[in-house]
């Protein structure tokens, strides 16, 4: 440490150095893919197996949900539970960006609260909608290791 004295003022000069530690990153990796979704015609819960294949492992449906709105529409609501299946243990996948193909759908997505990955994705259709699209365009991945990351402070 050095000080510099001057008449009206001390100022204290501190060189030190320090050491980021990051356990994990968040990654984003440009990639399409494409997931076809038969729905089911009767109001419930019914299991899924339908994926689709990424550089990083498989995006899989397990669980669809339909039922009705409360409102007096001819709309329904449709909620896909997700599973990611990742090749490498130390790039997970976590979410992707999505859009419906075709029609007027308005979706969400919901994400666990603690670790942030995708879950579920929630959307309205209409009641005589048997299948839809999504359109997935982005892949975001927890890129796991330890990064450091040297610090010069002045």
């Amino acid at each position: 440490m050095g000080i510099t004295e001057n008449a009206d003022e001390t100022v204290y000069m501190i060189d030190q150095t320090a050491t980021l530690h990051i356990p994990y990153l968040t990654m984003l990796r440009e990639e399409k893919g494409k997931l076809d979704v038969a729905l089911p015609s009767d109001y419930g819960t019914v299991d899924s197996d339908v994926s689709v294949e990424t550089s990083l492992g498989t995006i899989r449906v397990v669980e669809i949900e339909r039922k009705p709105l409360d409102n007096e529409t001819d709309s329904d609501e449709v909620m896909l539970k997700f599973e990611y299946i990742s090749i490498d243990s130390n790039k997970r996948l976590c979410s992707f960006s999505f859009n419906i193909a075709g029609g007027n759908t308005s979706a969400y997505s919901v994400s666990n609260g603690e670790t942030g990955i995708m879950e579920h994705l929630g959307m309205t259709v209409e009641r005589n909608v048997d299948k839809i699209s999504i359109n997935i365009s982005d892949l975001y991945y927890y890129m796991f290791g330890e990064y450091v990351i040297p610090l010069d402070i002045k």
